[in-house]
C-alpha cells in the first residue's frame, strides 16, 4: 500500500503535466479552460483535480514580481523644492482656478 505522501505528490505530477499540456494547447488561456473545466466537473474529485491543474497553470504562467520593495526608490519622481504651489501658472495663491 502506498503512503498519503506518495498518493499526493503522484496527484501533484499529474496536475503539473496537464497543466503543462494545456499551457502549450492554450497558452495563456490555460488558466480559463481549466476554471471551466473545474466548474462543469461532475464528481468532487474531478473537481479537485482541476483546481490543481489551474493553480500548476497560475504558478507556470505567473511573471514573477522583480521589485524588491525594501531597497525601491521612486523611479521618475522628482523631489524639487523650485516651484511653490502658489507659482503654478494656472493656480491663484489660495490653490482656486483663476477666471
Amino acid at each position: 500500500m502506498r503512503s498519503w505522501t506518495a498518493f499526493q505528490r503522484e496527484r501533484v505530477a499529474i496536475a503539473e503535466a496537464v497543466a503543462d499540456a494545456m499551457i502549450s494547447e492554450f497558452g495563456v488561456e490555460a488558466y480559463r479552460e481549466a476554471r471551466i473545466r473545474k466548474r462543469d466537473a461532475t464528481t468532487n474529485d474531478l473537481t479537485a483535480h482541476w483546481k490543481r491543474v489551474a493553480l500548476a497553470i497560475t504558478r507556470k504562467i505567473r511573471k514573477p514580481d522583480r521589485v524588491d520593495t525594501v531597497t525601491r526608490k521612486p523611479m521618475d519622481a522628482k523631489f524639487s523644492n523650485s516651484r511653490q504651489p502658489s507659482q503654478h501658472p494656472d493656480l491663484s495663491p489660495a490653490g482656486r482656478p483663476d477666471r
